[in-house]
């Protein structure tokens, strides 16, 4: 096969070159990223100090991934309460029970952050290893 050049701008025209050449490696960029997701999920319900019988909003900080990006989703319809949980604000009967807002969050963002460059490193070698089993080179560490 002709070298022939790739070049794509995004996470979404890498994915798609993967298709075409192995869907197995498509899938297992997939995985790599829903371990770094994963790794993050940790550490958010690690910080998360809501203290409740059933455990649910600790249970509901999931990793999702795609070969297209990964992410961290929290609450959902067991677990409405969650935004108030992370964000603060004003709930109940006439807004009458308040947390303290903070815009930035106190669970999955600041997990997010506290990893960043972890997550980065992570990333670009899970690009670099999967562009480089589809035999694709790269340059600039990516």
């Amino acid at each position: 096969m002709a070298d022939e050049a790739v070049r794509f701008t995004n996470l979404d025209g890498f994915a798609r070159a993967l298709r075409k050449v192995d869907r197995d490696l498509a899938r297992e960029l997939r995985l790599r990223m829903l371990d770094i997701a994963k790794d993050v999920a940790v550490d958010a319900r690690g910080r998360l100090d809501f203290k409740h019988p059933s455990g649910a909003a600790k249970a509901s900080i999931k990793a999702r991934a795609t070969t297209r990006g990964a992410r961290i989703e929290a609450g959902g319809s067991k677990v409405p309460y969650y935004p108030w949980l992370d964000f603060g604000g004003r709930v109940g009967r006439n807004e009458s029970i308040e947390r303290k807002v903070i815009p930035g969050g106190r669970y999955i963002y600041p997990a997010i952050a506290s990893n960043r460059e972890e997550i980065e490193r992570e990333m670009v070698d899970a690009l670099t290893d999967v562009a480089h089993k589809a035999g694709f080179k790269t340059r600039k560490g990516f």
